[in-house]
């Protein structure tokens, strides 16, 4: 049976931005690993995002805001764009409340147990020297992409919004020859991951590894149904005879 013997270097190292060469692999093995990998990097690491918004006086979305350059969907749409570390597994209800001309930005968004990492992010513009802004919004941790409209309805006033969650952008592979000694047939596999930055490239992989691990070793420690035991609820173990593998 074949053993996995490659080691896993890092080549490119940034809070957002990570290259990473898998080598020697078994030929063919390349293409499935990143196949696999990218799969679950752009769809099952875990993120936060907005959830909910809420703005006080504001009757609908498209509504202008009083000594405020923005309108309240400007305003949804800035706060959607905002990246988070959230330190809790519960939802954390934020709310902001600012008097005065001034540029709102990440950086005014304080509250315990939440990180903002684009801290410069552009949110208002309160141009109005009386002019203020009043909102709360939700941030929450998920997978991949949350619409507004399959969310539960809150409180009054209270907004569903789209979510992303995924913090991982964009993820390519490429597979070239590698050698082992005098023997040619073996691949390097390439992979290259961009990030939000609230995770870093490498830990997003290593989780995306440990992901697909916990699927395959179910195969040998889980359930396996047929149709009619799935419809009955029985459950079985799962047996494979290695000497067929």
């Amino acid at each position: 049976m074949l053993k996995p013997s490659f080691t896993t270097k890092q080549v490119t190292d940034t809070s957002t931005y990570g290259v990473f060469e898998l080598s020697p692999l078994p030929y063919g093995y390349a293409h499935s690993l990143g196949n696999a990998l990218r799969r679950v990097l752009l769809s099952s690491i875990e993120g936060a995002a907005v959830t909910y918004v809420k703005m006080n006086g504001v009757p609908h979305v498209f509504s202008p805001l009083k000594g405020i350059k923005e309108t309240a969907l400007e305003v949804i749409m800035n706060l959607k764009e905002l990246q988070f570390v959230l330190n809790s597994k519960e939802p954390l209800e934020v709310s902001v409340s600012l008097k005065g001309a001034k540029s709102v930005t990440g950086k005014d968004i304080k509250a315990t147990g939440l990180e903002v990492v684009n801290l410069d992010h552009h949110i208002a513009e309160i141009t109005d020297a009386k002019g203020s802004l009043d909102l709360t919004f939700i941030v929450e941790k998920g997978l991949g992409f949350s619409s507004s409209e399959d969310k539960e309805k809150k409180e009054h006033g209270m907004i569903a919004v789209d979510s992303i969650f995924s913090p991982v952008t964009k993820v390519t592979f490429r597979v070239e020859p590698a050698r082992v000694g005098r023997v040619s047939n073996f691949d390097k596999l390439i992979l290259e991951i961009w990030t939000n930055g609230s995770v870093s490239p490498k830990d997003a992989l290593e989780q995306s590894a440990a992901i697909l691990a916990q699927f395959y070793s179910h195969m040998f420690n889980g359930a396996l149904l047929s149709e009619d035991d799935a419809a009955g609820g029985i459950t079985g173990s799962v047996k494979i005879d290695e000497k067929s593998l």
